[in-house]
């Protein structure tokens, strides 16, 4: 009865994280739009971000200035010093369009899965989304990832490629269900060549 009492309250428990998550989903939406546009160059009009920004960076400059660094130790390497990032390229063009790829190429984790073939197909992402919702009919969680393409490429026809991922519960996965990919003729990169003799 005890445990009975104790899986119901966990029940619950799941319950209003779900409805919690749903809710702080919500509210993020507005600002994951705004970045979208801004990235697409659609938005160019920061209103009070910019002047925010400002102050956020010269607060940080401050704070990491004031870090003092233990001396070096003898037989220690000298540190890299960090470079800005150079984004002069970016001036005169529309929104960021390398914004996704850099994103992408960043993430360690990612890139670990991404093949040679695939590097080029990643340059020509344009947005990406992820949405976690409930399967009305099982009641299971499940996590959907878009990622947006450039509408001129040359591998294949579709905008959006998309993959969702039905768990059953927090750690095992119940289902994976793709966008089939309408690849150019030829283009196919998950096919391997083979020379005939």
């Amino acid at each position: 009865m005890l445990s009975d009492k104790r899986s119901k309250l966990n029940d619950e428990f799941n319950e209003a994280c779900k409805k919690l998550e749903a809710k702080i989903l919500e509210k993020k939406k507005p600002f994951l739009d705004q970045r979208k546009e801004i990235i697409a160059g659609d938005l160019e009009n920061y209103g009070d971000l910019t002047e925010k920004f400002d102050a956020t960076h010269e607060e940080l400059k401050t704070k990491v200035s004031a870090i003092v660094k233990p001396p070096k130790k003898e037989g220690e390497e000298e540190e890299t010093v960090k470079e800005p990032l150079d984004v002069s390229y970016l001036k005169g063009k529309k929104g960021i369009p390398d914004f996704w790829v850099r994103a992408i190429k960043s993430n360690k984790l990612i890139m670990d899965e991404v093949k040679n073939n695939d590097e080029k197909i990643i340059d020509l992402v344009t947005n990406v989304e992820t949405v976690t919702k409930e399967n009305e009919e099982t009641k299971n969680m499940e996590l959907t990832l878009s990622m947006s393409f450039a509408k001129d490429n040359d591998f294949f026809t579709n905008e959006t490629l998309s993959v969702t991922l039905e768990f059953e519960d927090e750690e095992s996965v119940k289902e994976i269900r793709g966008t089939k990919i309408d690849w150019k003729e030829g283009k196919d990169v998950t096919l391997k060549k083979i020379k005939k003799k």
